[in-house]
């Protein structure tokens, strides 16, 4: 898509599946508490 790994942020509600992969693959994270 053109889209930097700087201009994404990955949104999960877990942090040892949704946080880490973005962790991993050098994204932004943000974890929502649901």
């Amino acid at each position: 898509f053109g889209i930097q790994k700087s201009q994404i942020c990955m949104v999960g509600d877990r942090l040892d599946t949704d946080i880490l992969f973005g962790q991993n693959g050098g994204c932004k994270t943000l974890l929502v508490l649901s």
